[in-house]
């Protein structure tokens, strides 16, 4: 078997086209490669802003739940009767026993909280002391 020059010619620009294609595609992975890896950097930023902001609304969520809860007051021991009325309760006797002057109004809310023991819950109430001026 004898090769020819014509032969050899043929053979050898089918390789180089193919090498040329290799070439081509290994540039275009790494043009590919570049893109994704500034892709993956504009992410971890993106991550980073999203990260501190999302801190930023937990502490302002917390701020507004604290304060929401600012006039609250958790009382326990309190028996329970059927016919109750937890802010006449409140307000004739516990705040009266202190000798705090509360009337009915300045109870925003109170309710029984959930307890093991059905007999004697805690309550909240929220109430609304109004601004002293002097």
């Amino acid at each position: 078997m004898t090769i020819t020059v014509a032969e050899l010619q043929k053979s050898r620009k089918e390789g180089e086209r193919a090498l040329q294609r290799m070439s081509d595609a290994f540039d275009q992975f790494k043009k590919d490669m570049d893109e994704l890896n500034r892709l993956r950097a504009d992410l971890t930023k993106q991550r980073q802003q999203l990260s501190r902001q999302v801190e930023e609304l937990q502490t302002t969520i917390e701020d507004f739940q604290q304060h929401s809860r600012i006039y609250n007051i958790k009382i326990s021991g309190i028996p329970m009767h059927p016919t109750e009325d937890l802010n006449d309760i409140i307000t004739v006797k516990i705040f009266k026993a202190f000798g705090v002057e509360l009337c009915v109004g300045d109870i925003d809310t109170a309710h029984r909280l959930p307890a093991m023991d059905k007999s004697c819950s805690c309550c909240c109430c929220k109430t609304y002391f109004p601004q002293q001026t002097e």
